[in-house]
């Protein structure tokens, strides 16, 4: 049975969820696509923390979630004009779409996070609630809450491993089934996106919404 606290993640409960975060709690947040193992980007030893959790190879780096595309000023350096309007058309709306960018690091980030990287994945969640929670405590990292190298799709909390259940500091469980897709990734060569991984949201309908020379 498990005796980690859960909260629903309800407004309700979205200043109990923040605050924890601030703190450096480890915790599983229902991101739109799958749960996750979450902490605050600026608390090194939590992020230690997920690495261990996940038994995660410390070469293999993160994604971190932003709620507006303000923070992106603490996250990434300024994006040229392509990059921009891939932000601008994914993400700068009501519902942004589930599509994680590889984008050049700041410098203030730490290269733990991006594991030495010089690059950073980011994502804006689409959540509304997840969002108020994050504008709250500024980005978040976010990974599967699943031992690394699993096929498991935690879209539920049973789908969990209860090892990681027992091993964060919370787990927040959504009132609604999450859509059980990763999200689709793109880095940039050359200033023309690069498909990684394509989950929900498909190459050809991104590159009907950006509009790049």
């Amino acid at each position: 049975m498990m005796d980690t606290p859960v909260f629903a993640l309800s407004e309700e409960n979205i200043k109990k969820i923040s605050g924890l975060l601030a703190r450096g709690k480890v915790m599983i947040l229902p991101a739109s696509t799958i749960y996750g193992i979450s902490c605050i980007i600026d608390d090194a030893k939590a992020i230690k923390r997920i690495f261990d959790i996940k038994k995660r190879k410390e070469t293999k780096p993160f994604i971190v979630l932003i709620s507006n595309t303000s923070q992106l000023d603490c996250v990434i350096k300024r994006p040229d004009d392509t990059r921009g309007a891939f932000i601008k058309a994914l993400w700068q709306k009501d519902e942004p779409d589930q599509v994680t960018l590889i984008l050049d690091r700041a410098e203030n980030i730490s290269s733990y996070l991006s594991a030495g990287s010089d690059k950073i994945a980011v994502r804006m969640e689409k959540d509304k609630t997840l969002r108020k929670i994050i504008d709250i405590t500024g980005p978040v990292v976010s990974t599967s809450a699943t031992v690394s190298g699993s096929n498991v799709v935690p879209k539920d909390i049973k789908d969990i491993p209860e090892k990681i259940k027992q091993s964060v500091d919370a787990v927040v469980e959504s009132k609604k089934e999450l859509e059980g897709l990763p999200s689709t990734i793109l880095d940039f060569q050359e200033n023309r996106p690069l498909l990684i991984r394509e989950g929900m949201v498909k190459l050809l309908d991104i590159l009907e919404k950006v509009k790049i020379d």
